[in-house]
């Protein structure tokens, strides 16, 4: 959710009042990726009962690569629209909300990649295995927020918030790597 902007609300309301623009366009971003995988689920459900392995294996390297490019254009189009957009667009009060908005911007790389990773967790029946690098970075991130507020303020929340975008994703490719290895051993 957005507990980052309450936290950071309750430390100070200036502080809130730049970050929140800047997660808000973050936020607003998520329905590309995630209308990729909402198009793409029941797709490879269907096709991953018909298929052998290595064309089970060439759909996820697929999948992969689609989201990492579409990760890696909207990673790209924030950044140019912070850095060369923003204040001319929205004002020049929206200032000190550019340099947030760019350390942000890469958490569009690791959310696409997670939709991505997402994807193949479920079409493998594994969801359930996200739950818990869900809730360790959960957990994380608010001890992160928690701990930077005082000393970083918004910029605090902005790092904290990647981070724990970066170990979700990585959480997601660590529980498609067991399955993996899992799915050569018992085939070995």
């Amino acid at each position: 959710g957005n507990a980052d902007v309450a936290v950071l609300s309750f430390y100070s309301t200036a502080q809130a009042g730049l970050y929140s623009p800047a997660s808000g366009v973050i936020h607003a971003l998520f329905i590309l990726p995630n209308a990729f995988y909402n198009y793409l689920l029941p797709v490879l459900v269907k096709r991953d009962n018909h298929q052998d392995q290595s064309a089970k294996r060439a759909d996820s390297v697929k999948v992969i690569l689609l989201f990492t490019a579409l990760g890696f254009l909207l990673m790209l189009g924030v950044a140019v629209f912070a850095a060369f957009m923003l204040v001319p667009l929205l004002g020049a009060s929206y200032q000190q909300s550019r340099g947030l908005l760019l350390i942000l911007s890469p958490i569009m790389l690791f959310k696409s990649l997670s939709f991505g990773f997402a994807a193949l967790i479920v079409v493998k029946s594994l969801q359930a295995k996200r739950l818990l690098p869900q809730l360790i970075v959960a957990v994380l991130d608010l001890v992160l927020v928690v701990l930077l507020i005082p000393s970083l303020g918004a910029k605090g929340v902005a790092w904290a918030y990647l981070l724990s975008e970066l170990l979700l994703c990585l959480g997601y490719w660590i529980i498609l790597i067991r399955h993996r290895k899992e799915a050569v051993s018992e085939a070995g």
